[in-house]
């Protein structure tokens, strides 16, 4: 607990929860207080890139944590631009 998906690949390091979302956007109040300790811990510990995987309408997306951390409303929306891939997550 709490991540769904630990991934590695060389010395990057991917620690992410996964949630089905029904609208195109994530609400926040979705993550849990464990959650937050957990990615914070994360962090603290470790080079990984930690936060959301979000799947919507069959599309699969991901929600960086200093992007849930900084969020300017109670949900983020989602979109094409934010579709999961190894290469975009760990290499931006």
């Amino acid at each position: 607990q709490p991540f769904d998906v630990l991934a590695i690949k060389g010395n990057k390091i991917l620690a992410a929860d996964c949630k089905v979302c029904y609208e195109p956007k994530f609400p926040l109040k979705r993550v849990e207080d464990n959650q937050w300790t957990s990615f914070d811990v994360m962090l603290q510990k470790t080079h990984a890139t930690v936060g959301i995987i979000a799947y919507h309408d069959g599309i699969v997306y991901f929600i960086h944590y200093y992007e849930l951390m900084n969020a300017k409303k109670s949900y983020i929306p989602l979109n094409d631009e934010r579709n999961l891939s190894w290469v975009n997550v760990c290499y931006g």
